[in-house]
């Protein structure tokens, strides 16, 4: 399995977006968030990454070498918002099992160490 993670430093809803980093792990086991996590591990490009009290996070799940028309296993798009020690988590995705969550968070944090946070936390 492949999971592909891709950082956005802003809410996706302008004209331009900011990539802040991608991440890929081609780990099976696990949860999508532990995945997602290991994709986390060595982000391109490697930093220092932005400070944003709103971003985005995407998170593909695919199964490499099956038809194209079957490798998507799912998607999913967090939207983070951080007011005072907080990210306040949504998410959206293909699973109708997916739980949002707020995690703590230290003033100051980047984007990807939020999002490291937030999978650490759901995993």
């Amino acid at each position: 399995m492949q999971t592909d993670i891709t950082v956005y430093a802003d809410d996706c809803t302008g004209d331009s977006l900011l990539i802040a980093c991608e991440g890929t792990s081609v780990e099976s086991g696990g949860s999508t968030w532990q995945r997602a996590l290991d994709a986390l591990a060595f982000p391109s490009p490697r930093g220092p990454y932005p400070v944003s009290n709103r971003f985005t996070v995407f998170i593909h799940e695919t199964l490499p070498n099956s038809r194209a028309d079957t490798n998507v296993l799912a998607t999913y798009r967090i939207d983070v918002v951080c007011e005072q020690n907080v990210a306040h988590v949504h998410v959206q995705g293909t699973s109708s099992r997916v739980a949002s969550k707020d995690v703590r968070v230290c003033i100051g944090d980047d984007v990807v160490e939020i999002a490291r946070a937030i999978f650490r936390s759901a995993a």
